[in-house]
């Protein structure tokens, strides 16, 4: 029981979850109905087996860091030895290729591409100021285009996932602000550390200004219904509300909280585009 408790919480199951659901809610949209679709849920199982398989690799990585920022979490807490982590890695990648090649090509070369990208940024690219940040964003906007390819329907995940990518980028940064003590200890350059935490918060700032403003234009534009307005009007205000109350002096749980805001944003903004497809 312990052992299977360790698995859960070193994929990171909200996380895996709000995958799972957003490939789903994304093939939803695509059709513009609800219906049982053996591609979105293979597709859907797919991309959250990647997501717990990259939660795991990166903790593998992070080891060192996690000592002293997360010692309570699985590997530092020696509660699951490393191997037993690249056995769950290897076991979630392949499984979830499996489900891949059941829906169709495109979502078995996006697979790939998406465990590729998910090891090298684990192992190099999160170490590179802002890009690591971006690539964990655009991962993240991937789930939606996963859900449109699985029925044959791009163009309409483009909104979302723009609108994912972005949330998650300001949420990395926010995150490494959060951590810049265990990565200061292991040598690792992120933004924070290089120009400070009030810059940081001034990006977060900036960009959350611009996604306001961007996430108006599918309304004004007649994309979406009234419904999506409403919802985002709320995302929007929390997040300029809170996110301008950050400053150097914040407590670590105040950082903290900011962090969980934009998550739970990220689920009503799945809520968002999914009641304003609907007219």
């Amino acid at each position: 029981m312990k052992k299977l408790k360790a698995v859960a919480e070193i994929s990171r199951p909200i996380n895996v979850l709000i995958t799972f659901l957003t490939v789903i809610v994304a093939g939803f949209i695509a059709l513009h109905e609800i219906s049982y679709q053996p591609a979105i849920f293979y597709a859907a199982i797919s991309a959250a087996l990647i997501n717990a398989a990259g939660n795991i690799i990166n903790d593998i990585f992070d080891l060192d860091v996690d000592k002293v920022n997360r010692p309570e979490r699985v590997l530092p807490s020696n509660r699951m030895k490393k191997s037993e982590a690249y056995f769950l890695f290897a076991i979630f990648n392949l499984t979830a290729l499996i489900f891949a090649y059941f829906v169709n090509i495109a979502c078995l070369v996006i697979s790939i591409f998406a465990i590729i990208i998910v090891f090298f940024y684990s192992l190099y690219f999160k170490k590179v100021i802002l890009l690591g940040n971006f690539i964990v964003g655009f991962l993240t906007g991937m789930a939606f285009v996963y859900g449109g390819l699985a029925v044959d329907s791009l163009e309409t995940s483009i909104i979302p996932a723009f609108y994912a990518m972005v949330i998650n980028f300001v949420r990395e940064i926010i995150k490494d602000v959060e951590d810049m003590e265990g990565d200061k200890e292991a040598g690792i350059d992120t933004y924070p550390l290089i120009f400070g935490a009030d810059a940081s918060f001034f990006v977060s700032k900036i960009v959350i200004l611009a996604f306001a403003f961007i996430t108006l234009l599918p309304y004004v534009l007649k994309i979406y219904s009234f419904y999506y307005l409403l919802i985002v009007l709320a995302i929007d205000t929390s997040l300029i509300y809170f996110s301008f109350g950050l400053k150097k002096e914040s407590s670590k749980r105040e950082i903290n909280n900011f962090s969980k805001l934009l998550k739970v944003n990220m689920v009503l903004g799945l809520l968002a585009v999914w009641f304003g497809s609907y007219r």
